[in-house]
């Protein structure tokens, strides 16, 4: 493309091409770290998170405010970060939301996550019939969250969703 560009400068098709390649690299550099974060582990959950929700920020016109106090590193981060890439998703994808916010922290030796968001909110009916079309995502993040010693909860919210997962830190070298 570089090469096309330099023989018919100017040409309209050659700068499409070439925002297009450039679109789509960006794209696949926020999948690749949504998928596996490289900042998860070079400088912890807390920037991770910061991160994904700036990004989800961006690419959805949904506020997504933070509150992040995550000094730790732990095995259970990983699961973590799961849980906040499908619960910022469903957000973006099912909520109609105009406003979300992470909090993430510590407190007696346990992780606590809340996501919240001012959306249309669910209810176990509506998540029984999309887990029954298969919508796996969020049964499976609190699957994980419970093998972990934890729990996946939806709490009552006067409008919108929000959902607390709080998963013991394991002790010992983070793995």
């Amino acid at each position: 493309m570089v090469e096309l560009k330099a023989a018919f400068p100017g040409d309209e098709r050659v700068e499409r091409a070439l925002a297009g390649l450039h679109a789509a690299s960006q794209s696949l550099r926020q999948a690749t770290f949504e998928l596996h974060p490289a900042v998860l582990e070079q400088v912890g959950l807390g920037a991770a998170v910061q991160q994904l929700a700036a990004y989800t920020e961006q690419r959805s016109g949904i506020e997504v405010g933070t509150d992040i106090d995550y000094p730790v590193r732990n095995e259970i981060d990983p699961i973590v970060f799961g849980a906040v890439r499908e619960l910022l998703s469903n957000v973006v994808h099912h909520s109609g939301a105009q406003h979300a916010s992470v909090t993430l922290g510590v407190t007696a030796d346990r992780c606590v996550l809340n996501v919240v968001d001012d959306g249309v909110g669910f209810d176990s009916e509506t998540m029984a019939r999309r887990l029954g079309e298969g919508h796996i995502g969020l049964a499976s993040h609190r699957t994980r969250a419970e093998a972990a010693g934890g729990e996946f909860v939806f709490l009552d919210a006067p409008v919108g969703t929000h959902i607390c997962v709080e998963i013991p830190l394991k002790q010992g070298p983070v793995t």
